[in-house]
């Protein structure tokens, strides 16, 4: 997975980064949580790159995960929003 410069910064607890482009896969999504599952989706970045998000949980749906979820605002609006994040240590 290529180091991702905005996940160091930041992201929403217990997040699991999967990358739309590489690793989101019917299988790897199924390595994170069941299918029968809530699983929530969002960006890391600016609004500008929601439209893969939301691809993504309709993908998801398709696959057969029942209770998917789409945080619109992604990121930048739940950390605003006060919300728990989690920044890596190191």
């Amino acid at each position: 997975m290529r180091e991702n410069i905005e996940w160091k910064a930041g992201h929403i607890r217990g997040a699991v980064q999967l990358e739309l482009y590489k690793v989101f896969s019917e299988a790897r999504l199924s390595e994170v949580v069941a299918k029968d599952k809530e699983v929530v989706i969002y960006s890391l970045g600016p609004l500008a790159i929601w439209p893969h998000s939301a691809r993504a949980c309709a993908t998801a749906v398709s696959w057969g995960f029942k209770k998917v979820y789409y945080f619109r605002e992604g990121f930048p609006g739940w950390n605003a929003a006060g919300y728990p994040v989690e920044v890596p240590s190191g």
